[in-house]
């Protein structure tokens, strides 16, 4: 994934005041999904102080093991029979706990022309999750960020 994700990342961490993450797919061996970029604002020591594991699993881990994995897995998984898999297909998005003990993860896949090309993965604070005007709000937002991110991915031909 190129530098050109990171403004766009950095613009949603600051319109949502959470974190903002970029996976792409790893599909050699065990399919897996690694965070490439970053946006993390204010949230900095929060990282900082989180567990070691925590954060090993936030940056790299099985497609199926959370949202950014799942929104990616969705697309390029076609078992009619995983109804979760289905949904986010449906929904164009995935929500899941994260391995941070406050946050939740709402993700949305970023596409490459008609393939699958990465995940767009905001972390919200669990009590925002739990109001759902504010969740709501922050999946829109996410949304809009992964169509201008995937539009840009496409025209540049940026893998």
């Amino acid at each position: 994934m190129s530098a050109s994700v990171l403004p766009e990342l950095t613009t949603l961490q600051s319109q949502t005041d959470q974190i903002a993450l970029a996976y792409v797919p790893n599909l050699i061996g065990q399919p897996a999904r690694i965070c490439t970029q970053r946006a993390i604002g204010k949230h900095g020591a929060e990282l900082r102080s989180a567990p070691e594991a925590a954060l090993r699993q936030l940056w790299c881990a099985p497609l199926d093991a959370d949202a950014a994995g799942l929104a990616i897995l969705a697309f390029i998984e076609s078992n009619p029979a995983a109804a979760a898999l289905t949904q986010i297909r449906r929904q164009g998005y995935a929500v899941s706990r994260t391995p941070l003990a406050d946050r939740d993860a709402i993700a949305a896949p970023l596409w490459r022309g008609s393939v699958v090309a990465g995940s767009v993965s905001l972390l919200v604070s669990r009590r925002h999750t739990r109001i759902p005007s504010t969740c709501s709000l922050y999946t829109r937002t996410l949304l809009r960020s992964a169509t201008l991110l995937s539009r840009r991915m496409s025209r540049s031909g940026v893998h």
